[in-house]
C-alpha cells in the first residue's frame, strides 16, 4: 500500500461492522499483579484459585497458570475499599 495524499497509509478493515484495530490489554503475570495491589504473589495466587480476586487460568487442571488483567484488579481493589466500613477498633483497650 501506498501512503494516500495526507501521508497515511490506509488500514484494510477485516470486517466492515468491525473497528480496524480493537485496543486490547495484555495478562500481566502473578508477581506485576501483586506488586500492583501490594500483596505477595503467594496471597494473590490463594485469592486466584479461591476466586476472592479476577483471574484467568491458562493451562493444566491441578497447577494452573494464572493471569491478571490490570484494569480488572484496579476495579477489584476500588470495590473492595468501598466496601469496608471503618468503624472503632474491636481490639482496641482505649474506651
Amino acid at each position: 500500500m501506498k501512503p494516500a495524499e495526507n501521508g497515511r497509509v490506509p488500514v484494510r478493515q477485516i470486517s466492515p461492522g468491525l473497528p480496524a484495530a480493537i485496543p486490547t490489554e495484555p495478562f500481566i503475570s502473578a508477581q506485576q499483579a501483586s506488586g500492583l495491589l501490594h500483596l505477595s504473589a503467594k496471597t494473590l495466587l490463594r485469592f486466584a484459585r479461591q476466586g476472592i480476586v479476577p483471574a484467568h487460568p491458562l493451562t493444566g487442571k491441578t497447577r494452573r497458570q494464572w493471569r491478571f488483567l490490570e484494569s480488572e484488579l484496579y476495579a477489584w481493589a476500588h470495590e473492595r475499599v468501598n466496601l469496608v466500613a471503618s468503624g472503632p477498633c474491636l481490639n482496641s483497650r482505649r474506651k
